[in-house]
């Protein structure tokens, strides 16, 4: 018996060309999460540092006496906060759940066994199909 030898393939990349790259997608990256850091940021600011001018990017002396506020102003109003974290939590839940069943039923009809290929193709269309709607089915709740 004969072994072959498998020749190893040069990629048409320089390594120069790939550093170059990483460079740019960090900076990309890194442009494309500071207004993230910035708003996490901007919580923590006590009321003169948010509305000093020129703004600073970091907090000087952070606070939580905002979210204490939120608490407190949110409490005392017609739609409690609580309730607002609870329709978060239950539409995430939701949505979450419901597209792990509907993807669950796409997936195992697009397997390649014996008995998914029995199924009619429009049947694997509207499976598939359902993917996208899974979303939207939440709002009719």
């Amino acid at each position: 018996m004969k072994l072959i030898k498998l020749k190893r393939r040069k990629p048409n990349r320089s390594v120069g060309g790939d550093i170059g790259i990483y460079i740019l997608l960090i900076l990309f990256g890194i442009f494309f999460v500071l207004p993230l850091v910035y708003s996490i940021s901007s919580a923590f600011k006590p009321l003169d540092e948010i509305y000093l001018y020129p703004p600073r990017f970091f907090v000087k002396n952070p606070t939580f006496n905002n979210f204490q506020d939120l608490l407190v102003v949110m409490s005392s109003s017609y739609v409690p906060f609580t309730r607002y974290v609870f329709n978060t939590v239950l539409i995430t839940l939701l949505g979450t759940v419901g597209h792990l069943i509907i993807g669950s039923m796409a997936a195992w009809q697009n397997m390649s066994s014996r008995e998914a290929k029995r199924f009619s193709r429009l049947f694997r269309l509207q499976s598939c199909s359902m993917l996208m709607y899974c979303r939207f089915l939440l709002i009719l709740l």
